[in-house]
């Protein structure tokens, strides 16, 4: 017990010195515009397709197929392609389990992909339908058979470009095929699958171990690439991080990358990690641009306006204002992606708007009762504003609430 109150008091203490640091530091973007939709003449959720394989049987998953669909379809430049990462995002925020009707009209989807998967004796059978988002009608469904998971893949995606009516556009074909994207070996996969999900639970170390696993079967597998410099970022807390760095280095010297899109978001991370936020600045600006939903990209943008050069404090105010706009699109997009909820609190404090900080943090109690960082800004607001008396009440009241198990 005296450990927990000791826990408990050191709250306060805790944060004045994650706050007192530098802070985490990535990715960029300046203008905050919105992509030219233009061009844009479908969009479509894919979802992860149900195994009705029998149990002896070594199918692949259902949420490997799912990403393979979507890094394939995300090639085509008249479709937009809903991300696996906003899908989730959409999915957590929801205490109700919204169904993927659901999901897919939060996410502004047109049209659905769901199906199911079977592996009969080493035979692959692919079930797909695809389905109007806004009145639930199944638009067509489709049957791949086969051998070779990458290629059926293939297959299912050139039948999607001409349901959608993609296929006129002569300049708007799928140039690489599913595992040239990503990677052929399916272990591999799940190993990135397993990262991605300690990654999105916040536990950079253990994410990082499996990404690693992933790029050791396969040494061009860019995701697990990027996300383990990620997350190797994310573990220090000091201001610039050499390994990470050099890490993005190594990739872009070895042109671990599919495509344009995947190279900027190397040298934007390259470029934040090491302490250089006016030259990653106008990367992420771009790479918001190009996808407006990318939560890492928008905390990126917001950790190069917050940390870049000013030549005068007018000039600090106006990207301090830009960063909290990024960092706020980012918490928009991911309420769980705390490291932007710090950098608002932060500058938050900067400015010593105390009641604001308060306002902010209780409201997200009432989210998560148990958000002991919450409790800790709040104490810290107070404690500022020289109120011992609501101090020592969200004080009492954080150890009693984080001693319950």
């Amino acid at each position: 017990k005296n450990n927990s109150n000791l826990n408990i008091y050191s709250i306060t203490g805790a944060v004045l010195a994650c706050l007192g640091i530098g802070f985490w530091f990535f990715f960029s973007t300046s203008s905050l515009s919105t992509a030219d939709e233009n061009t844009i003449e479908n969009s479509i959720a894919v979802f992860s397709f149900e195994n009705l394989s029998p149990k002896d049987a070594n199918p692949v998953s259902g949420e490997i197929l799912q990403h393979l669909i979507i890094s394939d379809l995300s090639g085509l430049t008249h479709l937009k392609v809903i991300s696996h990462q906003r899908l989730k995002d959409i999915q957590k925020q929801s205490t109700d389990g919204l169904g993927n009707y659901a999901i897919a009209q939060q996410a502004n989807a047109k049209v659905l992909l769901s199906g199911s998967i079977m592996d009969l004796s080493g035979t692959k059978i692919i079930l797909g339908d695809l389905i109007d988002a806004v009145d639930g009608n199944v638009i067509t469904s489709h049957r791949i058979e086969g051998n070779n998971i990458y290629s059926m893949v293939d297959e299912l995606t050139e039948f999607i470009r001409q349901d959608l009516d993609i296929s006129k556009h002569e300049d708007d074909q799928l140039a690489l095929d599913a595992g040239s994207k990503t990677t052929q070996s399916l272990e591999a996969y799940d190993k990135y699958l397993e990262g991605l999900s300690y990654f999105n639970n916040l536990d950079y170390e253990k994410a990082d171990a499996k990404f690693q696993e992933a790029v050791t079967l396969d040494s061009t597998f860019f995701d697990a690439h990027y996300l383990s410099a990620i997350s190797k970022w994310w573990l220090d807390e000091t201001e610039t991080n050499k390994e990470a760095s050099d890490y993005c280095k190594k990739l872009i010297d070895k042109e671990i990358f599919n495509d344009d899109k995947q190279k900027l978001k190397l040298q934007g991370a390259f470029n934040l990690i090491r302490g250089d936020h006016n030259s990653a600045q106008p990367i992420y600006e771009k790479l918001v641009e190009l996808d407006l939903e990318d939560k890492i990209s928008w905390y990126a943008l917001g950790e190069a306006y917050y940390h870049r050069d000013t030549k005068d404090e007018e000039e600090r105010e106006k990207y301090f204002g830009k960063a909290n706009t990024a960092f706020k699109k980012a918490l928009e997009l991911d309420p769980e992606l705390q490291i932007a909820r710090i950098h608002i609190i932060h500058m938050l404090l900067i400015n010593n708007k105390y009641a604001e900080i308060i306002k902010e943090e209780k409201a997200a109690l009432k989210v998560n009762k148990k958000n002991n960082r919450a409790y800790s800004h709040i104490i810290l607001a107070y404690e500022s504003m020289e109120d011992s008396t609501n101090s020592k009440k969200y004080l009492d009241k954080a150890k009693l609430i984080l001693d319950d198990k």
